[in-house]
């Protein structure tokens, strides 16, 4: 818990559902600590990136939200490892869900693993408002006086093949 060296810092907070582990009554109280907080809110429903359909948690999970969708600027989803038609399938069941409970739809950012972006196509789904990307360096090179320029060429290198979408890193 770092709120109090972080409160004035950080003006979102991604409530992340899969990694609480945790039923509704601790997701309501991370939604209610984050709205009487003054914070925006990311919210990861619970979705595990071996995950290729939604668990029936994640209708829990909206339950609760919807209290405090208006506090809400996002939806998260981590490393899926569908290709591109299982992912536009995934935001499409996941945006049904939100407008059966009569709530308006809200963007949807996904990250994916370097691999997945070199290799696979599910960043491409053209459902995604936001792609995102990571970029690990090999522990082996943390003394390499050109450290630096391998992570941004491996930075370039994805975004360069996500093309012109917005992109987080």
């Amino acid at each position: 818990n770092f709120r109090g060296e972080l409160g004035n810092t950080v003006n979102t907070y991604l409530i992340w559902h899969y990694y609480m582990n945790a039923g509704s009554a601790v997701l309501d109280a991370s939604f209610q600590d984050a709205v009487a907080r003054g914070k925006s809110i990311i919210f990861g429903p619970d979705f595990s990136p071996a995950d290729t359909v939604l668990r029936p948690s994640v209708d829990t999970g909206l339950d609760v939200a919807k209290n405090y969708w208006n506090n809400i600027v996002a939806s998260y989803f981590d490393e899926p490892s569908m290709d591109k038609a299982g992912v536009e399938a995934l935001i499409n069941d996941f945006n049904n869900k939100v407008t059966a409970r009569g709530l308006p739809l809200k963007p949807i950012a996904i990250n994916f693993i370097e691999s997945k972006i070199l290799n696979g196509t599910g960043y491409q789904a053209v459902n995604i408002d936001y792609v995102g990307l990571e970029s690990f360096i090999d522990p082996s090179l943390q003394n390499d006086p050109n450290l630096v320029n391998i992570a941004n060429n491996k930075i370039d290198q994805q975004k360069a093949i996500i093309g012109n979408r917005p992109i987080f890193i």
